[in-house]
């Protein structure tokens, strides 16, 4: 009686240390999971600043303000800071900064 009684303690004692090594492992993997993510949002956000920095260049040239003589470039922030405009791009910020996504479907003709 006494080996079965020790026996059990045993499986009880093995089954806790399983468990408890269980939950180390999975704390592990969400912290390694966190870390992922944060790493994530700032390569996401750094992604985002350079396309809106091209995009507001790329706007100051478009409307000449990059030549000698030119108007400041506070025109060309005040064309991308307007609603409409910011919201183009915003939207092809994230477009340029998210997932590819399967193509849409071609409709016949």
């Amino acid at each position: 009686m006494n080996r079965v009684l020790e026996a059990e303690r045993a499986a009880e004692r093995a089954l806790s240390d399983c468990q408890s090594e269980c939950d180390q492992a999975l704390e592990h993997a969400r912290e390694q999971g966190r870390v992922l993510l944060e790493r994530a949002h700032a390569r996401i956000t750094a992604l985002r600043e350079r396309v809106a920095k091209s995009l507001e260049h790329g706007a100051s040239a478009a409307m000449g303000l990059d030549s000698p003589g030119a108007a400041s470039p506070s025109a060309a922030r005040l064309l991308i800071d307007g609603t409409p405009g910011r919201t183009a791009l915003e939207r092809l910020a994230a477009e340029l900064t998210s997932e590819p996504t399967a193509p849409p479907a071609h409709e016949p003709r």
